[in-house]
């Protein structure tokens, strides 16, 4: 989106080019919502042993609860996820790339 003298022009891209243009949202993004799914299923399964518990573990949870998860959910990316995705943009393509990917993957296996 651009501004000249108080309007906007907006470019449209194409889909497919979403990933190549933003590697946030594949690597990073991606992360930070599985550690967040984690965090709540936890909450309402693990801390809840009978489906009453669950279903008032669901109730107790607010937004400012769900800001906090957000928070701790980032706080659980990894500095090798943002360095790979900046990379991408950058278009570094190295063997440390490679072994950072590879470093991504099985931390990633290992969280499941």
């Amino acid at each position: 989106m651009e501004r000249e003298k108080g309007q906007f022009k907006t470019i449209f891209l194409p889909p497919n080019v979403t990933s190549l243009l933003q590697p946030m949202d594949q690597s990073v993004i991606e992360t930070m919502k599985r550690h967040y799914r984690r965090q709540l299923l936890r909450k309402l399964l693990v801390e809840g042993e009978d489906e009453e518990c669950v279903l008032s573990n669901h109730k107790k949870i607010n937004l400012k609860y769900c800001a906090y998860m957000v928070a701790e959910a980032w706080s659980l990316v990894k500095t090798v996820t943002l360095t790979h995705a900046c990379n991408k943009l950058k278009g570094i393509s190295t063997k440390e790339e490679k072994e950072m990917e590879k470093t991504e993957k099985e931390d990633q296996g290992k969280e499941k």
